[in-house]
């Protein structure tokens, strides 16, 4: 009997896989955890482990993006092409959000005079540096009185995503250079690609450390896929060993978790979700999820201070539910239709 293999799977699954599944239960698992300290409650953490349910969200999208960037780049090895993938998927949703939240949301409810707010630089400045993924937070006057000031804290984790994405462009074409001279450039060019990675909006340090890690344990599993065997009793021991490696010291828990977690995700990519593939048939809106969140909930918590954490919950996944999936039809996917 011929073992069945991760890329077995993926070749047999075509487009009837599970990754819009996991990453609309990745954003909703941001937006549940960020309401609890939005709404002046403590954040929970994931159970059996020592992160929030909204880290591990993010650890699923790095998980997904690691398998799925390396794939693109192995199927078109072309960098320009590449790039304008990675364009398209980001910031054309991401320019709309932060439009809507700093001259929709921002006038809306700044304690400044509103053409004093429209005047100012700070708006401007909010769009163009995180659209160049340089994360700034804050907006004048925007949220003053909430929990938290930040206008969108989902923000920090795109530039490490970008970086991750730059990364892969510059050592797959390491990879293919035909010449030492070539492969030595593209190995210089890794290295500011790297050092400036470290220049986002995540912190501490050894978070970042931790989420290219897992990106890059991700990749290594799509190299290796026709040797992955994918089987239920793998992804058993690879769940239970993430777990466990949480009572490790941190650095041996980084490099264990970089190489089982993907593997919890990507068996769940090709196995046993198929039945939620339901809830993402309307669309594809976990990244108009991701993006929109935060500024909505905040909204809400501005406009109803008092209001519950499952109260803000409910609130906000129903309202950016409606504003992703209009980012979907009306923003993302036609921009990804170009690529075709």
């Amino acid at each position: 009997m011929t073992t069945e293999t991760l890329a077995n799977a993926n070749s047999q699954s075509g487009r009837q896989n599970n990754f819009d599944v996991l990453r609309l239960i990745a954003a909703t698992f941001v937006l549940v955890s960020h309401s609890a300290p939005l709404s002046w409650n403590k954040e929970g953490g994931f159970p059996g482990t020592n992160d929030t349910l909204g880290f591990v969200g993010v650890l699923i999208f790095f998980s997904i993006s690691g398998y799925l960037i390396t794939q693109s780049w192995r199927r078109g090895p072309q960098p320009v092409a590449f790039a304008l993938k990675r364009i398209r998927r980001i910031i054309p949703g991401l320019f709309v959000s932060l439009v809507g939240t700093a001259y929709v949301i921002g006038p809306w409810l700044t304690t400044l005079p509103v053409a004093s707010y429209l005047r100012s630089v700070e708006p401007l400045k909010f769009v163009v540096l995180n659209l160049a993924q340089l994360t700034t937070y804050k907006l004048p006057g925007v949220f003053s009185n909430n929990h938290s000031l930040v206008a969108n804290g989902s923000l920090g984790t795109l530039p490490v995503e970008v970086k991750a994405y730059a990364i892969v462009l510059v050592l797959g074409m390491f990879a293919s250079a035909r010449s030492n001279g070539w492969r030595f450039i593209w190995a210089i060019a890794l290295v500011p690609v790297i050092a400036f990675s470290y220049g986002t909006g995540v912190k501490p340090a050894h978070t970042l450390t931790q989420l290219f890690a897992l990106f890059a344990g991700a990749s290594l599993l799509q190299l290796l896929s026709k040797r992955i065997p994918l089987h239920w009793w793998l992804f058993v021991l690879a769940l239970a060993i993430w777990i466990v490696s949480y009572r490790l010291p941190f650095a041996f828990h980084i490099a264990i978790q970089a190489i089982v977690f993907p593997y919890v995700v990507l068996f769940l990519a090709f196995r046993w979700l198929s039945p939620l593939r339901v809830l993402v048939k309307p669309g594809d809106v976990s990244y108009g999820i991701f993006i929109w969140a935060f500024p909505i909930q905040q909204t809400i918590v501005a406009l109803y201070p008092h209001i519950g954490y499952w109260e803000l919950v409910i609130s906000a996944f129903a309202i950016t539910y409606v504003i992703a999936l209009a980012s979907w039809h009306l923003i993302e996917k036609p921009f990804l239709r170009f690529r075709r």
